[in-house]
């Protein structure tokens, strides 16, 4: 559940928000953004699902929506079934029987309650459909036409991996080749070994590795052509659009970072070994993370040492996860030499004032950053490095990337990344949900529930 997913209890919010001053002047009154009504405040439940769907209930009977252009339409579903999540325009129902089926905006049954698991694809335009049956599971690979392309029955020496909207990696009793949307072979042989990262739209392909007995293997290209001329030993693909792999030419050779031409970068961070006691991985096309000996770095695509820190546990053995996605974020947010680093876009650290004695750090992508401790917590925001908020440990807070609640079973209070509240909606808030273009506020008022929606293009589209 997007929204108020991560809940902390706190004793009682004396706080109050910093930047609230920043509302008063003399001046003209700013103009913002209002919530809209979605749905009238006429529910005894409203209930946000999976993607785009409300469910609502008055006196035990259930109405279900989906969210288009900012109005809710009814969804009409076959009797016995019902709905529980949606994507990219295809709605999931599930039968009596728990067997789910997808039926399109219009109500229009794409695949029946038929399958015990239908798996969606939405950047390859592809349905896996899994049916339980008495000789195993039975995968189908299919277009969103409906047209097969690939079944099989799943099991050790079975498999199929997407490599991209084009081709697939087939495995078939243990051996690998790579076919077209159409079911047909793009190279004509068949390999002892094969690898893809799903949808990166490359795959190895060659003979296995043995201790002592090295495999060499080629980098393809989805349609087939080669990414790399020449073969390595190992190969193993990152994910990245950018350096898509970390490779060696022999077993005695180091592991290099390759660009998506084959050019090797950071050479003198080459990698002896690829388990956990070296690491190189790219965090965005310029910034890399590599640690050795417990000794982690942020490096430029130079080499240039931009952070460098212990890579360190705390006193219960455990060590506390960051966030470090500079492709879909401005921060990123690391522990080392036993405290926590803040570290902007281009390798800087920012608000160490605030890092340097933080007990607790949390950070969920956007513009602002929670630290707490055992009594208190403060909400920062990223881009000012300014306070928004501080309150005592007592009722419920959560960040969700540009925006902050508080609150508890009385309602909600919601703001903004700049601490200002969003206000303009009747009775009290009872529940919050990020969405991709919008804020979806569940409200109450005289005990009947219903849903506004909440768009600030300053916030949504000016990053």
């Amino acid at each position: 559940m997007n929204g108020l997913k991560r809940r902390w209890k706190v004793i009682s919010i004396t706080g109050m928000v910093i930047t609230m001053a920043l509302m008063i002047s003399c001046g003209k009154k700013e103009e913002r953004p209002v919530p809209r009504e979605l749905l009238k405040t006429e529910y005894d439940s409203v209930v946000y699902q999976m993607g785009s769907l409300i469910r609502t209930e008055n006196e035990g009977v259930e109405v279900w929506y989906y969210l288009r252009n900012n109005e809710a339409i009814m969804i009409h579903t076959l009797e016995g079934t019902r709905p529980y999540r949606e994507e990219k325009g295809y709605i999931w129902i599930v039968d009596q029987e728990r067997k789910e089926g997808i039926m399109d905006l219009q109500g229009q049954i794409v695949w029946p309650c038929e399958y015990d698991r239908i798996q969606y694809h939405p950047e390859e335009n592809l349905f896996e459909l899994y049916v339980r049956t008495d000789h195993g599971m039975k995968v189908s690979i299919c277009s969103t036409e409906g047209t097969l392309i690939y079944q099989f029955l799943k099991g050790s020496g079975n498999d199929v991996k997407i490599v991209s909207e084009h081709s697939f990696l087939i495995k078939e009793d243990f051996e690998y080749y790579l076919i077209d949307r159409d079911g047909k072979r793009i190279l004509p042989d068949t390999y002892p070994y094969g690898y893809t990262y799903e949808g990166s739209g490359y795959v190895v392909l060659g003979d296995m590795s043995y201790v002592g007995k090295p495999g060499y293997k080629h980098i393809y290209r989805d349609d087939g052509t080669l990414a790399i001329g020449e073969k390595f030993e190992f190969v193993e693909l990152t994910g990245q659009k950018e350096y898509p792999f970390l490779a060696r030419i022999q077993e005695t050779a180091p592991f290099y970072l390759l660009s998506d031409e084959g050019e090797s970068v950071l050479k003198e961070y080459a990698l002896q070994t690829i388990f956990q006691e070296e690491v190189l991985f790219p965090l965005s096309e310029t910034l890399f993370y590599y640690r050795k000996d417990n000794e982690q770095s942020i490096l430029d695509k130079s080499g240039t040492l931009l952070h460098q820190s212990f890579w360190s546990s705390k006193e219960d053995g455990t060590h506390p996860v960051g966030r470090l996605d500079f492709r879909q974020d401005g921060y990123g947010l690391l522990y080392g030499d036993d405290r926590w680093f803040v570290i902007d876009s281009e390798g800087n650290e920012i608000l160490q004032h605030v890092t340097e004695n933080a007990e607790s750090m949390i950070y969920q992508g956007g513009s602002i950053i929670l630290e707490y401790g055992s009594d208190l917590f403060h909400i920062y925001n990223l881009e000012t490095e300014k306070l928004l908020y501080e309150g005592e440990i007592q009722e419920e807070f959560s960040v969700m990337k540009d925006y902050f609640v508080i609150g508890g079973e009385e309602g909600y209070l919601l703001y903004d990344k700049n601490g200002k509240p969003v206000t303009g909606f009747p009775g009290t808030l009872k529940n919050v949900h990020i969405m991709e273009d919008k804020i979806l506020l569940i409200v109450e008022e005289e005990e009947k529930q219903g849903v506004y929606y909440w768009q600030d293009k300053d916030i949504f589209y000016d990053r």
